[in-house]
């Protein structure tokens, strides 16, 4: 089974500009920004990253965003480890509900996040034209 990695401020430098090939190859945010405040899962397939996904967790609040898993990597349950290891992150430091929003018409995602565990809540939101489903898990 691959190895889902935190990585370090050192390692997201390092890795800066594949994470942004990534990002701009799949995602749909252009407002989008690697922060410092923000801790980056990744999966790797030597030294290239292949796969990674995204925790906020300002002031309490966990917000997952972006879970990106490259073409040739898909179907192999990336995403899904992806999402563990992130629930299981912010279990170990207290927290106790994470939410999330995806594109309803990403059924992929959406089928891997209630894989999880992840609940349909109230308050979707149109953004960029894409009407996005809010999603929970109560740890």
């Amino acid at each position: 089974m691959e190895e889902v990695i935190l990585l370090s401020r050192r390692q997201v430098d390092a890795n800066i500009n594949r994470l942004w090939e990534l990002h701009d190859n799949y995602g749909k945010d252009s407002s989008f920004e690697f922060t410092a405040a923000q801790k980056i899962f990744a999966i790797f397939d030597g030294n290239i990253i292949v796969a990674f996904g995204i925790l906020s967790m300002p002031h309490g609040f966990c917000w997952m965003r972006n879970a990106i898993v490259d073409t040739p990597y898909r179907g192999r349950g990336y995403q899904q480890l992806i999402i563990e290891a992130r629930v299981k992150y912010a279990y170990q430091r207290g927290i106790r509900k994470v939410t999330t929003a995806v594109d309803q018409m990403n059924v992929w995602s959406l089928n891997n996040l209630v894989a999880c565990g992840f609940r349909f809540v109230k308050g979707g939101k149109l953004h960029n034209g894409h009407l996005y489903q809010k999603l929970q898990i109560n740890l």
